[in-house]
């Protein structure tokens, strides 16, 4: 059975205080200036507190990780905390926690930055461990300068030479970094990431977070890093490669399981840009995020030496996704995923009202269009793929390979089974019915339980991320004229946009019933160039023509129409 996606919103679990702390740190302060703190028992460990003022046994968060050994915890007062000692906190390899008091990131928060000099929170190069840990905290406000080396990475954390902390119940928010990892850069270590929130960060790589490991001509004397991203939120992140998360790196492992990532922007791969690693994206939500150019949520492409291989030669899935959801993402090339000379296997997903004119839902390409060298090959699995707008359901060039099984594929602007996936429409369960889905408009993609995918014959079962969540009486009548059920599910979609544009922008707007409609025209750092109220119109198609003048400079927009009732984007270039 299908499981349901973790909600967002996650209670910080209770922190247990260690009721004699104070007696201990009394303990180890004079065991420190004994030059006894050797003998400490790693195991039973202390509690070390830390204030935002600085008053107390460590005026610093680095003062007292100094003092501290394996098994201590530090606990930081509620409050904010900045300057020197307090900034580029080097744990030393010390299996040591760093926490809030109180187990709460709003709390306490961490902003390096204050006094105009960017500066990172933390920094792991000792090859910290399991049990190195980061908990309940926020940092804000981080920043990575530079393009030298490794100055402009990780805005927030940098995690290099095969370390591998903990971070559970943070949150990093507004960073940035010149280089990659908006909030975190992961070189060559293995990172945990439990019920963590990455939330306005940006750099050219990886808005939230960068993984990666070089593509060596011997290979790397690293152990390959395997990142797990467990029950995280990555929301409106933005680079230019990988909006939320960016992977890159032979080898380089990266697991996820109950995330989401929402409203993330980028040049390539909206939500996520795999480069080159191998992921497994589990029980996941990939919505609501745009490319200007290629994968609105996912975008998935190959290096051109570096891949990896089993050891036993065959063939290797590269990225699969499983019980995921991806929906309401947008591009200029697959809305949901962009595939270029890569492989991925989709099994028991929901790929739901995406916008893109190539594959609305998916678009394979090879990493040459002329050239059949590193195709792209794909496989559908008990999937649905419905209701994108423009292009067809599932887009592939010549050299590259879908196949399909317990599939379907319905309601998709360009078409369903068309193309070259055409010829396994009606075999091995594939299939193009209306999902039914239960409120598409409020983004439950749950099953009617008259769908046709809750449990399709033929050995399919069911077919989708979601199983039966309500009862066709749970909605009104569809004749019931305050009902206007679209075949599409938008509440409002902008339609056949001429693009590019130059000084005037043409199209039809199309409305599920009656509102207040506003356009807006943003570059592509999301500044308002434009905006033109359309007032109180009626359900049905709009033309639309706005006259924006000569003065519009040319590059990349991004068109958003917004309603009561919901709102969509599209990616326009303007040319002269």
């Amino acid at each position: 059975m299908a499981r349901r996606l973790a909600s967002a919103g996650w209670t910080h679990r209770p922190l247990r205080t260690l009721g004699l702390a104070s007696v201990f740190v009394a303990v180890r302060v004079a065991m420190t200036i004994a030059g006894l703190t050797a003998s400490a028992s790693p195991v039973l460990g202390v509690h070390l507190l830390v204030l935002p003022s600085g008053s107390g046994l460590y005026p610093t968060i680095q003062a007292a990780v100094d003092v501290a050994v394996d098994g201590d915890v530090i606990l930081l007062a509620p409050g904010v905390f900045t300057g020197s000692g307090n900034r580029d906190i080097d744990l030393r390899g010390k299996s040591i926690t760093v926490r809030s008091q109180f187990g709460r990131a709003d709390e306490c928060v961490l902003e390096p930055s204050v006094g105009g000099e960017l500066h990172r929170a933390f920094v792991f190069q000792s090859g910290e461990g399991a049990g190195t840990a980061v908990e309940a905290l926020t940092v804000r406000g981080a920043g990575a300068l530079g393009r030298d080396g490794l100055n402009g990475s990780g805005g927030a954390v940098l995690c290099i030479n095969e370390s591998a902390p903990i971070f559970r119940d943070c949150v990093f928010l507004e960073n940035q970094a010149e280089s990659d990892g908006g909030a975190i850069s992961c070189r060559e270590s293995s990172p945990t990431f439990f019920a963590c929130r990455f939330e306005g960060n940006s750099a050219p790589y990886g808005g939230g977070l960068f993984v990666d490991r070089p593509c060596l001509p011997f290979g790397s004397l690293a152990a390959p890093p395997e990142v797990v991203i467990e029950r995280c939120e990555f929301f409106a992140n933005s680079a230019t490669d990988g909006g939320g998360l960016f992977a890159r790196g032979v080898h380089s492992r990266v697991h996820l399981a109950g995330v989401r990532f929402s409203d993330n922007f980028a040049d390539h791969g909206g939500g996520i840009m795999i480069h080159g690693a191998l992921a497994t994206i589990d029980s996941a939500a990939i919505d609501h995020n745009f490319a200007v150019s290629e994968g609105g949520g996912l975008a998935l492409e190959s290096t051109l030496f570096c891949r990896p291989q089993p050891a036993d030669g065959q063939d290797v899935i590269e990225v699969q996704l499983a019980e995921t959801i991806l929906c309401g993402n947008v591009a200029g090339s697959g809305g949901a995923v962009h595939i270029r000379g890569y492989s991925a296997r989709f099994e028991s997903c929901t790929i739901a009202m995406n916008d893109a004119g190539d594959g609305s839902g998916i678009c394979a390409r090879s990493q040459f269009p002329t050239y059949p060298y590193l195709p792209a090959y794909v496989e559908l699995a008990g999937s649905i793929v419905a209701f994108g707008s423009l292009g067809a359901a599932v887009y592939q060039d010549a050299h590259s390979s879908v196949f399909a099984d317990c599939t379907n594929l319905f309601g998709n602007g360009g078409g369903d089974w068309v193309g070259e996936i055409g010829e396994q429409f009606g075999e091995n369960g594939n299939i193009a019915l209306d999902p039914l889905f239960c409120n598409p408009n409020s983004g439950d993609l749950g099953l009617m339980a008259d769908s046709p995918c809750q449990d399709y014959p033929g050995g399919c079962g069911l077919i989708g991320a979601l199983p039966v969540t309500c009862e066709p009486s749970d909605l009104p009548d569809a004749d019931d004229p305050r009902v206007a059920r679209f075949g599409t599910g938008h509440p409002l979609r902008l339609r056949a946009f001429r693009n590019p544009f130059d000084d005037r922008i043409e199209g039809v707007l199309a409305l599920q019933a009656a509102d207040l409609i506003e356009l807006e025209l943003l570059d592509v750092v999301g500044r308002s160039v434009g905006r033109l109220d359309l007032g109180p119109r009626s359900a049905g198609t709009i033309p639309v023509a706005w006259t924006l003048g000569s003065s519009l400079p040319a590059g990349a927009y991004v068109l958003h129409a917004t309603g009561r009732r919901g709102s969509v984007a599209t990616p326009l270039i303007c040319v002269r």
